[in-house]
């Protein structure tokens, strides 16, 4: 029996909970290949709400009534991992989403009490030097295989592959055209580590001949108002609904992926947001260089402000066919990555596991 165990909630009210989006479509286009015999979810602990609302045919949610207790529901997680050991079978396959704190007390048990259980890490998201991060480190690394998204030396387990995202395969998705309008899109997760949004403001405030679009998370919604009031090419849409966001991307032909190079988290994960835009045929511009991208075309750019700018202008005065070979590379990534080829991956580590 092959085990999924992930931390989302249905597509249709992640937003209303204020559930991160990029994990539950990750989940679901992995779900959708239809690899796992049982999908678990165990959700952060300060999502509360009807249990009703968290599970679906695809996913069955642990939920502990805990969660609406005062003080108490920090502690709702570990009662769900203690339900959620006692419907893992014996000698099952089991693959996480992470390893945080959110199933480390599973992972546990499952090496004291289970040990006929073997254990696969999916690893998206780490955090160097974040806290319990080396205890977490050490499950993950415990792991019987890992698929993970960065090239990151931390993880050391040798069954191991890398692929940086996961799509749906046989999706057909609007073709980027010419003429290009110089619309840039900006999108998810704006905290500064993840956009450096402290740079790129100032950034487009100097280049009035780009639009620069922003949607998404962010904690700094007073910083990002002062200049889209101040300059018309900056324009801020707030958090928008799924559907909503896909008609922005559309009206959008260049992607933002401006990561901070600098920071040890930025080596560790991979943005979905850039296998998302690959897959709607957007040109993709990065500060990150990535080997997982090798053969498919994007802009790779400074992350410092000046030498940004002197990039951002001469992408933008390109001629629009030397631009489009950027584009429309969405089937590139649909054979690369698509759910098909993770089933064929984790099912070769499931073979070489010792």
């Amino acid at each position: 029996m092959r085990i999924f165990i992930t931390h989302i909630a249905p597509k249709e009210i992640a937003i209303k909970y204020h559930i991160p989006v990029a994990p539950v479509y990750f989940s679901y286009n992995l779900i959708e290949g239809d690899m796992f015999d049982k999908v678990y979810s165990i959700l952060p602990a300060n999502i509360i709400g009807n249990k009703e609302d968290f599970s679906d045919s695809q996913i069955e949610t642990v939920y502990s009534s805990w969660r609406g207790i005062k003080i108490l529901h920090k502690f709702a997680p570990f009662i769900e991992d203690l339900r959620l050991f006692a419907k893992i079978p014996k000698g099952a396959s089991v693959w996480f989403y992470n390893v945080n704190m959110l199933t480390a007390l599973l992972v546990i048990l499952l090496r004291l009490f289970k040990p006929s259980v073997k254990r696969y890490t999916i690893m998206l998201d780490y955090t160097p030097g974040a806290k319990w991060n080396d205890f977490l480190l050490k499950l993950i690394n415990s792991s019987k295989g890992i698929i993970s998204l960065s090239t990151s030396e931390l993880f050391t387990v040798k069954n191991s592959v890398i692929l940086p995202g996961v799509v749906p395969i046989g999706q057909n998705h609007t073709l980027v055209g010419m003429p290009l309008e110089r619309n840039f899109l900006l999108s998810g997760n704006l905290n500064e580590q993840i956009c450096m949004l402290h740079m790129l403001l100032p950034a487009f405030s100097r280049i009035p001949e780009a639009k620069l679009h922003i949607t998404g998370f962010s904690g700094d919604d007073r910083y990002i108002k002062s200049f889209s009031e101040k300059f018309p090419n900056i324009i801020s849409h707030g958090m928008l609904e799924y559907n909503k966001f896909q008609e922005l991307m559309q009206t959008c032909p260049f992607l933002l992926s401006t990561r901070d190079p600098r920071y040890p988290e930025n080596k560790c994960n991979f943005p979905s947001k850039v296998i998302e835009g690959l897959l709607h045929n957007r040109i993709i511009i990065s500060t990150i260089h990535y080997e997982q991208l090798n053969g498919i075309r994007y802009f790779e750019v400074p992350y410092e402000l000046e030498q940004f700018v002197n990039s951002i202008k001469k992408i933008t005065s390109m001629y629009d066919d030397e631009i489009i070979s950027y584009a429309n590379q969405s089937s590139e990534v649909q054979n690369r990555f698509n759910n098909r080829v993770w089933a064929e991956k984790i099912e070769e580590i499931e073979k070489n596991t010792i």
